[in-house]
Formats: C-alpha cells, structure tokens, sequence
C-alpha cells in the first residue's frame, strides 16, 4: 500500500528496518529476527503493537515499558516512586529543563504542568487521538478496565518473550553474566526465571491485595528479594516499618543489589540505629571497582534521597574512585556527575 507522496498508518519500529532491508534486497528475513519487514518481495503482516522501553538516562536509573496500538498508549512504571525528572546533568544543561524545575520548586505551576517533578502511577493510558499531550490518565477510569487488562497483558507477554533483563537490575544484570553475555545469561532459565521475576515487579509496583511481603523478602531468587524491598519503598513507611526485623538480615545478602535495596529501606523507615547502619553499608558497597559502577550509581541515588539523613558526605563523595574498570569509558563520567551533584546540596 505505498506509493509515492502516499500514506500509511502502519506501525513501524526500528526492530522492522533489518529484516525490511533484507526484504527488499529479495531475502526472506529469518524466523528469528524480532522486527517485520514492511517493504519488499517478503512484507510481513503489520503488527498490533509497538513496544517501546525507557532504563537508565546516562546516571540515572527508571524501569518504564510501553506499548500502543496506534490510537491509545499504555505506560507502565515499575519504578512509580521515580520521579520522571530525575536530576540528569545532560538534561539539567538546557534552559528550560532548569526554568521549568525552578517554576516548580517555587510552586507557580499546576497540573499537569507539575506531574514530571512528582511519583508517577504504577499504570498510564492515554488516547492519542483526544489526548494527543498525554496528560489524561484514563487507567484510573472504570469503563477503559477491559481495554487496560488487554494491555497489561499483551506487554506482559513481550517481555516473558524478550526476556527482557531490565528487571534484575543493571548491576545484579551483570553479575548473573559472569564471563557471559548478557543475553545467553536472560535465555538461562536458572539465571533469569522469567516469569518468576516478572511476577514480583508486578507485585511491588501494583496494588497486590493479599501478597504476603514478610514471605516475598525471603524469595529463593535476589531479584525477588530486591522487588519485595522496593515494594516496601512503594507503599512507604506505614507497610515497611512492621517488616524492618525481616529486612535487616537483608543487609548481608549475596547480592549487593539486595544490600543496597535494604539499606534504603532502613535508612528511610529505620531507627537512628538502622541509618547508621545502613550508610556504613552503602558506603562500603559504593568504590566502582568493587561491585561496578551501576551498583556505584545505586547507591549514589540512595544518599541522595535520604537528604539530610546522610549527613556530611564531603569527605566520602570527594575520595570515591569513579574509574569502572571493565567497563565502558562512558562509566567513568557517571559517578562523578552525581557525586557533584550530591556535593552541590
């Protein structure tokens, strides 16, 4: 259906250019590519969805999964206590990110003009055709119920079958690998138990009438564990102060991830004597060499949250290495970006 001049309302996305490309030199694209050919001798019948994906922004950390059918957009943000506007000096560089936030902070904005410096819901859909803007959440309307499980499911079923790694966590993402790409390491049902793990974001991120959070702290699998401890950050301090006796041990977890996660918890919800604890664990986990530097950014964003309850951090943040040995160059700018920023407040 294309001609020259012409139109088309299929979706495409930058998965279809490769095995578009190979239709059009006459070559059947192979079962395995992901995308679908929409030009050639071998077109692909249009799919029902785009999917699309934001992670980690340069220093910065966010778990967010989305697809759309064209006329509505489904969000999904496992990380809902994220603020959109997170502090990523890239994006701070620019005028208006910073008038913005400076409008914002002096509370002369309002919704949704005020919605990027704030939590963000754990679900989004919005429909493009009236909401072009995107700022009308109708995920919390009753009558798009139907629609809005239709598309939990259908993204649901593109991650098991992506086997999307996201959910471990970039530094417990490569620590699972070893010596092995990361994705021979996500097609390892042992390493990477899918399903398993998918289940508890779902279950820290969503309303999960019935989930016993005392049980999922003590999941076989660390990433289950981890998401039973930012599910606990979630809900807030009322839900995770009565399981601070079931997270403390967690602060001796084989997984530094796990620790780390434990240790925002007790340092947000803790007594004075959890915080103490809690920041002689982060510090220890925080030198790039020893754990990576995706680890290092972890607990960067912990102390930056706790404000204040970090205490002084000048002598730590000005002594911390920033070289990531193993890793790509574009690390070692990372760290010290959000250790000056720390510095900075």
């Amino acid at each position: 259906d294309y001609q020259s001049g012409g139109w088309s309302e299929r979706l495409v996305s930058f998965v279809d250019f490769a095995p578009t490309l190979l239709s059009v030199a006459g070559v059947k694209p192979p079962p395995w590519h992901q995308g679908r050919a929409f030009l050639g001798t071998h077109p692909a019948l249009p799919p029902g969805f785009l999917f699309g994906h934001r992670g980690r922004m340069d220093e910065r950390m966010d778990l967010v999964r989305s697809l759309t059918d064209g006329r509505f957009v489904y969000v999904r943000n496992y990380l809902p206590h994220l603020i959109y506007g997170q502090h990523i000096d890239y994006m701070f560089q620019t005028d208006t990110t910073r008038v913005w936030k400076q409008l914002y902070d002096a509370g002369k904005l309002s919704p949704p003009q005020t919605c990027f410096w704030e939590r963000k819901p754990a679900e989004e859909l919005c429909d493009l055709l009236a909401d072009p803007d995107e700022v009308r959440n109708l995920a919390v309307l009753p009558e798009h119920a139907v629609r809005l499980s239709q598309y939990r499911t259908a993204l649901r079923t593109h991650l098991t079958q992506t086997r999307d790694t996201a959910f471990l966590g970039e530094a417990e993402m490569h620590r699972r690998a070893g010596a092995d790409t990361i994705y021979d390491m996500a097609r390892d049902p042992v390493r990477y138990p899918t399903e398993t793990i998918l289940a508890a974001a779902d279950a820290a991120s969503l309303p999960s009438p019935g989930l016993d959070r005392r049980v999922a702290l003590q999941a076989a699998d660390s990433a289950g564990r981890h998401w039973a401890l930012l599910g606990l950050l979630i809900a807030g301090p009322e839900t995770a102060v009565p399981l601070l006796d079931a997270v403390r041990p967690l602060l001796q977890d084989p997984s530094p991830s796990v620790q780390v996660s434990a240790a925002e918890v007790l340092a947000t919800c803790g007594t004075p004597d959890d915080l103490a604890t809690a920041l002689t664990t982060l510090k220890r986990l925080a030198p790039p060499p020893v754990h990576g530097p995706p680890l290092t950014l972890a607990v960067l964003a912990v102390l930056e949250s706790l404000g204040s309850k970090a205490g002084d951090l000048t002598s730590f943040l000005t002594t911390l290495e920033v070289k990531s040995p193993g890793f790509p160059a574009r690390y070692d700018s990372y760290v010290p970006r959000m250790a000056g920023d720390l510095l900075k407040h």
